[in-house]
């Protein structure tokens, strides 16, 4: 049996050393070692966390505080016999743990969606023979048949390649397809240079091979099922496609133009072999032929040009001197300088007789004719969000695959980085850096070019060390670990891999930078919902205990009972939070700077504003309580208490839609859901208070208009007073909030 996958060393050996390594050879396995070796080595698959069942999510949302509290209430509710008040408390814990699982339940089904994995063949040779497999089933061993749109199912040696290309993009970043040969290699060659090795998730793109697998499942470099697409050849793009007819056309031309030219030399008297021999010359002379079908090659500069001898210059082949050279480099950088993207284009001449090329041919004795500046601007959207977020305090850093000019340019062009701090560090620079340096680099670089998805997470990690929050964007599987790493991972949901997608904690659906910024200010939107929500909440749970504490202090009856609480913790509560989590933005939220990540959610205004508030409803509700008692009976007064402290509350919510300016300002009624939820807070209040059924559960009393008209008098009070204070600026400067 092989021993564990070295990832370091399979590309250093000899093909016999590779064979002893991972028994096995050209051949393949047989199918009892296969067998064999499933059940040592296990399945070629990746191994994912199974969501939470039914029962796991009921319990989490079960395993709560205030759960264990309200389960508590009814157990003493029953042992004291107030089975209505048992029963109440029940239905409420019913109720929060079907609506909390239910939401837990979709975001878990949207997660295994999103994890959801094909279970692809490959084609691979099994007792010398070419057969297809389950991707699962294939081994270490295993020699797997490559073809033109097959996925690698495996990582793998190659054996023997023809033409052989394979799309890494996901795996090392290289936007072009590399080429791939069976030779050994240095044990120091990097990972993106080992072209004699095949990975799991890359796609093979051109020509066909075979490749003996060293490592499955989680032993793959990518760590996951990539998937063996068993596809079909690539189909003829249309200019081969009108190459193909135009040929066509000419030689059936060529054929009847050989015939007329025959049968009229046998007219004209001339011999018959004679006049054959002229029609086959002119048959040729009319189809094209090899010499001039030129090999045309293009890409990279650097590349193309390091493969020339020579340069055409006005039409003329001359030899490429080191002048002309440096000429040609010169030109490139200016191109790229302008944030184009440079091709090379070269050609040779091929022998006549030749009917097609290889690698070989055109990686040597080119002719170089020109260069290509490809203009691939930068949508509008995408300039006005970074623009936006340099705004909002948020510095946007480029890493590319890009030529380190081509980098610079493009980042000037999109504001990245300023003409005065625009260089460009490339990914042999980083490679060169301790961390140390590293670190400084980072907090003045926007920009690194040549850079592969192995560098993201050094990049992460020495900007995390100077306490940046750091969001990082990603698609390959080697984005998987800076994704994971970062603060705010986000993957590309239509280029990304799903390992890229596992790992964020955001996914694009549309690939759009500027979708990013929307988050960012949704996020900022919902954290200012969040903050709302908490002093709403915090604001009257205080109000409740000072209402209690002072009752109990200067000895008057508790002027609620627990189901009153529970109401209006619970329902009343309820009816205020849920739109003050939806309250729209009131202005730009972009336009603030980003908040200290150590900084409390209830700052000291906030703080300020709760111990000014939270008193003003304990005494309001215990005032009344008391003139009521003293003018009624209890039952009464307790009525007045319960209803009054509903009251403040629906008020209150008003003071929580903003922080430092007037409500009015931001329109009364640009959230509507918080008037429905105020108006159902008011109307269930009614129905507890006037109806049979709520006296029975409640023990309340119906009361006059002369009652309401006193309640609303007094906890709107509450209204007025944040709002004097909001105008005084006591609650701190205005500013824009969200």
């Amino acid at each position: 049996m092989p021993e564990e996958a070295d990832h370091n060393a399979w590309h250093s050996l000899s093909l016999e050393a590779l064979y002893e390594r991972v028994g096995s050879g050209e051949a393949g396995l047989e199918s009892d070692e296969v067998s064999h070796r499933l059940k040592q080595q296990g399945r070629n698959t990746i191994r994912v966390e199974r969501g939470a069942g039914v029962l796991q999510i009921v319990g989490h949302q079960i395993h709560n505080p205030l759960i264990y509290l309200l389960l508590g209430a009814a157990g003493v509710s029953l042992l004291g016999g107030h089975v209505v008040d048992a029963v109440v408390i029940g239905v409420v814990v019913v109720l929060n743990t079907l609506i909390g699982a239910a939401q837990e339940w979709k975001a878990d089904k949207a997660l295994d969606a999103l994890r959801k994995m094909a279970a692809p063949k490959a084609q691979v040779l099994r007792d010398g023979e070419a057969t297809e497999v389950l991707t699962e089933e294939i081994v270490p061993g295993d020699v797997l048949v490559l073809e033109t749109g097959a996925r690698v199912a495996a990582d793998a040696r190659l054996l023997e390649s023809s033409e052989l290309q394979a799309d890494e993009s996901a795996l090392t970043g290289e936007s072009e397809p590399v080429h791939l040969r069976p030779d050994s290699l240095d044990e120091a060659t990097p990972m993106a240079d080992r072209t004699n090795m095949v990975w799991s998730s890359t796609a093979i793109t051109g020509g066909r091979g075979r490749a003996i697998v060293v490592a499955t499942g989680m032993d793959t470099v990518v760590g996951r099922i990539a998937g063996d697409v068993q596809g079909t050849e690539r189909e003829q793009t249309p200019l081969q496609r009108r190459l193909a007819r135009l040929g066509a056309i000419l030689g059936f031309a060529g054929i009847g133009l050989a015939g007329i030219v025959f049968f009229l030399g046998l007219l004209r008297g001339y011999d018959w072999l004679e006049m054959m021999l002229f029609s086959v010359a002119v048959a040729v002379s009319a189809i094209p032929e090899g010499e001039g079908c030129v090999l045309y090659v293009k890409g990279g500069a650097d590349r193309v040009l390091s493969f020339c001898t020579h340069v055409l210059v006005d039409g003329q082949k001359r030899e490429l001197t080191e002048e002309l050279r440096a000429w040609i480099e010169q030109a490139n950088d200016d191109f790229a300088d302008d944030a184009l993207r440079v091709l090379a284009g070269a050609v040779r001449s091929m022998p006549a007789d030749a009917e097609s090329a290889v690698n070989e041919d055109a990686e040597n004795g080119l002719v170089f004719v020109g260069l290509w500046g490809l203009v691939d601007p930068a949508r509008p959207e995408a300039i006005e969000a970074i623009a936006q977020a340099r705004e909002a305090g948020i510095r946007v850093v480029m890493i590319t695959g890009d030529h380190a000019a081509t980098a610079a340019a493009i980042a000037r062009e999109v504001g990245i980085a300023s003409d005065e701090a625009s260089r460009a560090v490339t990914g042999s620079e980083i490679d060169r850096m301790d961390d140390e340096t590293l670190n400084r680099t980072a907090s003045e670089v926007n920009v690194y070019a040549r850079v592969s998805p192995s560098h993201k997470l050094r990049i992460l990690k020495a900007l995390k060390s100077h306490g940046e929050i750091v969001s990082m964007t990603g698609d390959g599987v080697n984005d998987a670990p800076a994704l994971k790493g970062a603060d705010i991972g986000v993957a590309m949901g239509r280029t990304g891999t799903e390992v890229a997608k596992e790992a964020a904690d955001m996914v694009l659906t549309d690939d759009d930078f500027a979708t990013i910024m929307y988050a960012v200010e949704e996020g900022r939107a919902i954290y200012a919902n969040l903050r709302r929500v908490v002093f709403f909440l915090v604001t009257t749970n205080l109000g409740e205990i000072i209402t209690l504490t002072i009752a109990l202090l200067v000895g008057l009856p508790l002027p609620l009972t627990a189901v009153m609480i529970l109401w209006i913790n619970l329902v009343t509560d309820g009816a205020c939070t849920i739109p003050l989590g939806i309250e729209p933005m009131h202005r730009d939220v972009l336009t603030q700077p980003p908040r200290d990540p150590k900084a409390s959610i209830l700052d000291r205004t906030l703080l300020r504003r709760m111990l000014i508030l939270a008193p003003l409803m304990a005494f309001g509700t215990l005032g009344l309580f008391a003139y009521s008692l003293n003018n009624g009976q209890e039952e009464h007064a307790m009525t007045i208490a319960f209803t009054t402290l509903a009251a403040f509350q629906w008020f209150h919510g008003l003071n929580a839609r903003t922080s430092r300016v007037s409500v009015f300002s931001v329109g009364l009624f640009s959230n509507p859901w918080l008037w429905f939820g105020i108006g159902l807070a008011a109307v269930l209040q009614v129905l507890a208070v006037h109806t049979g059924f709520g006296q029975a559960i409640f023990k309340t009393v119906p009361l006059s208009l002369a009652d309401w008209g006193m309640i609303l008098a007094v906890s709107s009070s509450i209204l007025v007073v944040d709002e004097v204070l909001k105008a005084l600026g006591l609650h701190g400067k205005d500013r824009a909030t969200a």
